[in-house]
């Protein structure tokens, strides 16, 4: 596989990996929903009940607000287009691979594989993502006392 067919791949894994997080927060939320019909259902509210009626909007509502950045974050990879020329810097859109670990520079995604290979995905906003900004193959940074050598960009 040339590197623009593993950069698509990367980028099909990526936005796999982000919709199965959407998936689980949608699927938390439903829970909490469920939990409370349940709960309303006898139409009788104790202070205990209504104390965890509380905890679970307040739940809830963290849940959807990391729903709505994960959709905002799928959104971007959805905008991702990779075609040639490929990147030899570290910029938006591209697969670093460093003495120890692989990064792609797209949105803050959990660690997934591709093409049995282990990425972290990585936002712009992400301090990491500060550090190598601008750097090439062979260039060298640091990040919380770990030294790391840039063996590819692309």
């Amino acid at each position: 596989m040339n590197k623009l067919e593993y950069k698509k791949e990367i980028l099909n894994q990526a936005k796999r990996k982000h919709q199965s997080v959407i998936d689980d927060l949608r699927g938390e939320i439903n829970a909490i929903r469920e939990s409370e019909s349940d709960n309303n259902a006898d139409g009788q509210a104790d202070l205990e009940e209504m104390s965890q009626d509380v905890m679970a909007d307040s739940r809830r509502e963290t849940i959807a607000r990391e729903l709505d950045f994960a959709q905002d974050e799928l959104n971007l990879l959805n905008r991702l287009v990779i075609q040639e020329p490929l990147h030899d810097e570290v910029t938006l859109g591209s697969v670093v691979e460093t003495n120890k670990h692989s990064f792609y520079v797209s949105a803050s995604i959990e660690e997934f594989e591709a093409n049995g290979k282990q990425f972290f995905g990585i936002s712009t906003k992400a301090p990491i993502y500060e550090v190598m900004k601008g750097l090439k193959k062979g260039d060298k940074f640091e990040m919380r006392n770990q030294h790391y050598t840039i063996k590819d960009v692309y």
